[in-house]
């Protein structure tokens, strides 16, 4: 991920142009720390090169997290991951080719960490495979 400190480092495309040799197939960024036109401009180089695009949804705040669903859908990014509010951005990714994977369980904070019991994991995770998300985006080494 080009990030640092749970956002998006601010000299990625650089970093980007740097790394490119390096023939990467799976490249990611987060939501924030940089501005929508640079995670425009970041998706398509990354695509450009021949790669996966990933964005983390790490805004905390629900008003933010759809507004970066709305971001990731407008600038084609492969993979969206992160967020809880499931239902609300299936909808904003409906008929796009934008792949969905949510935080299962309690996430909070930034940068963020994950609460809930194994159980709620479980349930999330069945949940949102039958809602037809992707995957998920497991916390695991951030479980309180």
């Amino acid at each position: 991920m080009l990030t640092r400190s749970d956002q998006t480092v601010p000299d990625c495309l650089e970093v980007l142009d740097e790394i490119r040799p390096l023939g990467l197939t799976h490249i990611g960024f987060k939501d924030v720390g940089v501005p929508p036109d640079v995670l425009a401009e970041l998706a398509r180089r990354i695509k450009d090169a021949g790669a996966t695009s990933y964005m983390e949804v790490v805004s905390t705040s629900a008003e933010a997290c759809l507004r970066s669903a709305r971001v990731a859908r407008d600038i084609g990014i492969d993979r969206l991951l992160g967020g809880t509010q499931v239902d609300e951005v299936l909808a904003i990714l409906a008929g796009s080719a934008v792949a969905y994977l949510p935080f299962p369980g309690r996430p909070f904070d930034h940068p963020t960490k994950l609460a809930g019991t194994e159980a709620i994991v479980e349930a999330d995770c069945r949940r949102f495979q039958a809602l037809g998300c992707a995957g998920v985006d497991l916390l695991a080494y951030r479980a309180t």
